[in-house]
């Protein structure tokens, strides 16, 4: 019941939205440790710089997951997951790719150029 005294219905929906924000507030939170911690190895060998930007890229695309909640929970729709989900599949495959050249330049000997991208 709320201040007035009217019962106030709660579908499971709206319970899944709401537990999939909060979740996803928590999990914000972890990354935002996690990229904390990684960031001093963000010049470091290979495999730390790929913690570190996978660390932010998780940071991202919490961010996003918590954006789509929101956004389909306000009109009560489905379809701003797909964009988001798209948006968060590109951000991965672009951040694949630097790590993967560096990778096989270390594992050539070759001088490593890598970018924070």
């Amino acid at each position: 019941m709320n201040d007035c005294g009217c019962e106030i219905a709660i579908d499971s929906k709206s319970r899944t939205r709401v537990l999939m924000m909060v979740a996803g507030a928590a999990a914000l939170l972890a990354n935002v440790v996690c990229l904390l911690l990684t960031h001093r190895h963000s010049d470091a060998a290979v495999h730390r710089r790929a913690s570190w930007m996978f660390s932010k890229h998780d940071l991202i695309t919490r961010m996003g997951v918590i954006e789509g909640a929101g956004s389909v929970w306000l009109p009560l729709r489905r379809w701003p997951d797909l964009p988001i989900g798209g948006l968060i599949g590109l951000l991965i495959l672009h951040g694949a790719r630097p790590i993967i050249a560096d990778a096989r330049r270390e594992l050539t000997g070759e001088r490593m150029v890598f970018s924070h991208g």
